[in-house]
């Protein structure tokens, strides 16, 4: 994609944010079949002063933590990371 392409493309991103408020319809309703439904969990809020045009992409998804399993989780992770200096370490 060429600099002008994400220009335009960021361009009408932010004419979405700034025009479309939730109270409004914007597409026809739906004439047959179901809505398909939305999960949420990568539903964000912009950073401050990124309200307008902010439009974040996915890049992974990781299975959701229990509160219970936070720590271990944690030091596993912690764990990882020593082993792997140790291994970058070696000769």
């Amino acid at each position: 994609m060429s600099d002008a392409e994400k220009e335009h493309l960021q361009t009408v991103a932010e004419q979405i944010h700034f025009h479309w408020t939730k109270n409004k319809d914007y597409l026809p309703p739906l004439g047959m079949g179901t809505l398909a439904t939305l999960d949420s969990s990568p539903i964000v809020t912009p950073p401050n002063g990124f309200e307008i045009g902010y439009v974040p992409i996915v890049t992974r998804q990781t299975p959701a933590l229990k509160t219970r399993n936070i720590q271990q989780h944690i030091h596993f992770l912690e764990n990882r990371a020593r082993n792997r200096e140790f291994l970058d370490s070696a000769p």
